[in-house]
């Protein structure tokens, strides 16, 4: 899934003013409960798109959820797009 500015996205206000501090702590979160697999910002300090996350679960609806409760995605500040991506079986199997 990837990341970018949502509706109530402020550019003249720090990331930090508008969630990202929660935001992080709640994929900490996710990653600890083993759904996260990897996610983070882009370096190229693009202001269109922010990161990406990938997640491991059940369908796309339980990805849906999770990401629906992000405190950033709540609020408006960040938005969304859900992917499914396909791998060969077991290629990311730890």
């Amino acid at each position: 899934m990837v990341y970018f500015p949502g509706p109530n996205w402020d550019p003249a206000k720090s990331a930090d003013e508008q969630g990202q501090q929660e935001h992080v702590a709640y994929q900490a979160e996710n990653h600890q409960r083993g759904v996260l697999v990897a996610g983070g910002p882009y370096r190229s300090g693009d202001t269109d798109h922010f990161g990406l996350a990938l997640f491991s679960a059940d369908s796309l609806d339980a990805v849906r959820a999770i990401v629906a409760a992000d405190p950033a995605v709540k609020s408006g500040a960040y938005a969304v797009t859900v992917h499914e991506w396909l791998t060969p079986i077991n290629t990311l199997a730890g």
